[in-house]
């Protein structure tokens, strides 16, 4: 029966080319439930009578207006406002994600450092050869046609709903991406721990940065289970030298320049922020106080506000179980009268379940009022540091022209909001965004645009976070070159500047000017 029902349900999923389909299932045996159906087939021997029942259940065009019906009350629903909210914290999710390309490049730099090569394409399909014994034991787990194909790309490591895998999916987590994480970790923490040293060119004094975590656990019930992980929030930390502290992205360091080793000599450490290093209290306490406690606060809030509505839908819940155990057990009765032997067995596995039903009512409505109290904040991890100095003024002049620039995001300004879009300045050197502008188009698309201006056509330079960020968002993200911004600003607009420029480097690139007119849209 359940063959039948999943064959029925991929085959119709198919014809309407949405999984929405399994989001009806439920509306679509509202009259006969399914339960009773498979019971009716398994119990009772009427198989094809039950099939017949899935076919009509499931016709295309009932699906079809079922799932019309949904679309109308959702969008007169309470609901729909909490759809807009989780679609607007989706959007700032996806706009600060760091994969798939943060990832790929620290695979790419790590796994040559810990004995495991990379043939092939890191930005297609690879393999690693050679690699090291938990490495290949890590491999092992797969099946064996896609041991040597492995990839940053999802939708080249599972090309179609449902199909078989065609190779590994490499990301944070996953068994050989782990495995490479252990080697490199085990070779290069205590580096990360002793700290480095980077240039800003966004800054005019020295800071000392820390990558932090801060974790919201709740308790468990009882003195022998392990707390659930709510939440975990990593975050920078910026730090200077007369004890202020602020929030910085997690991947600042990241952004910023490399300090070679004539950079990092006496002249630019700072003896202050030296000896500020190694005293971490105040960065842990930092952390709690900005970001653990308001957390733990938040959590309770919504817990505590949902806690009305979750205990009538947990009693409403567990009185439909009682009445639907009951009608089984009439049900089943009536079968054990008529002699079917199956039913004498289901008919006391429901009477046990019904005799047990309050105290599992109890249980479930004491763990839900007591949720909100047993949140609690987990141990603050440090897990990185390093000093950052300003870098030298002929390095950040080279980086920005910034009278070109403040023209050419005029411009930019101008045309967006004559055509309709609705623009958010996401520019400020501090975010680390990765480009100037998220716009709104009039037609509902957003865009992620990172604005150059140059006086003349010169070659413009993207930094390698800009060009990671072009590569997480591809499609979403655009290039806008303004040229002759001190004669006649020209604009010139280029969609996915990742795979229609240079899609292959990884790092800070250079763009001919000639390449951004003939890719310009």
């Amino acid at each position: 029966m359940l063959k039948v029902l999943l064959e029925k349900l991929e085959h119709i999923r198919k014809e309407l080319g949405s999984d929405k389909v399994f989001d009806v299932i439920g509306q679509q045996f509202s009259k006969r439930p399914l339960q009773d159906l498979i019971f009716q087939a398994v119990i009772e021997g009427r198989e094809e009578e039950t099939v017949a029942e899935i076919d009509r259940a499931l016709a295309r065009e009932q699906v079809q207006h079922t799932l019309a019906q949904q679309r109308r009350k959702v969008e007169v629903a309470e609901v729909r406002a909490v759809l807009d909210a989780l679609r607007a914290q989706r959007e700032i999710a996806e706009m600060q994600r760091m994969m798939p390309a943060y990832v790929r490049r620290f695979f790419e730099l790590a796994a040559p450092r810990v004995g495991v090569g990379i043939r092939g394409d890191i930005g297609g399909i690879f393999s690693l050869a050679p690699c090291p014994e938990s490495v290949r034991r890590a491999l092992e787990t797969y099946s064996p046609a896609i041991q040597h194909q492995l990839t940053f790309e999802r939708d080249l490591a599972a090309p179609g709903w449902g199909s078989e895998p065609k190779a590994i999916y490499l990301y944070p987590g996953e068994p050989v991406f782990e495995a490479v994480m252990d080697l490199f970790l085990g070779q290069y923490e205590p580096e990360g721990t002793r700290g480095a040293v980077y240039l800003d060119p966004d800054v005019a004094e020295p800071y000392l940065f820390y990558l932090g975590k801060v974790s919201l656990l709740r308790a468990p019930e009882s003195s022998d289970g392990e707390p659930e992980v709510v939440e975990e929030q990593v975050t920078g930390v910026r730090r200077y030298a007369d004890g202020r502290m602020e929030q910085a992205p997690a991947h600042l360091l990241l952004t910023l320049l490399e300090a070679e080793e004539a950079a990092s000599g006496p002249d630019r450490l700072s003896d202050d922020l030296v000896n500020l290093a190694t005293q971490r209290g105040p960065v842990e306490a930092f952390l709690v106080e900005h970001l653990g406690l308001p957390a733990l606060e938040r959590h309770r809030r919504e817990e505590e506000a949902r806690l009305p509505e979750q205990r009538r839908n947990l009693r409403v819940a567990y009185n439909l179980r009682q009445a639907e155990l009951m009608r089984q057990r009439r049900l089943l009765k009536e079968r054990v009268e008529r002699g079917i032997p199956a039913a004498a067995t289901k008919l006391r596995g429901c009477e046990a379940e019904l005799n047990d039903l309050d105290r599992c009512r109890r249980e479930a409505e004491t763990r839900l009022l007591s949720a909100p109290e047993r949140l609690q904040l987990g141990p603050v991890g440090l897990y990185a540091q390093a000093q950052v100095a300003p870098a030298p003024p002929e390095e950040a002049e080279r980086r920005r022209d910034v009278r070109s620039e403040e023209i050419a995001l005029a411009l930019v300004r101008q045309r967006e909001e004559a055509e309709g879009s609705v623009l958010e300045d996401v520019s400020d050197p501090h975010l680390k965004a990765g480009f100037d502008l998220k716009v709104l188009r009039t037609d509902g698309s957003v865009r992620y645009v990172e604005v150059k201006g140059r006086s003349g056509t010169q070659a413009i330079e993207m930094t390698a976070n800009e060009w990671a960020q072009a590569a997480n968002h591809c499609d979403r993200y655009w290039l806008y070159v303004v040229y002759d911004c001190d004669t006649t600003p020209t604009l010139y607009r280029v969609p996915d500047p990742f795979g229609r420029l240079l899609a292959r480097q990884t790092g800070a690139v250079r763009i001919n000017a000639s390449d951004v007119i003939a890719a310009a849209d």
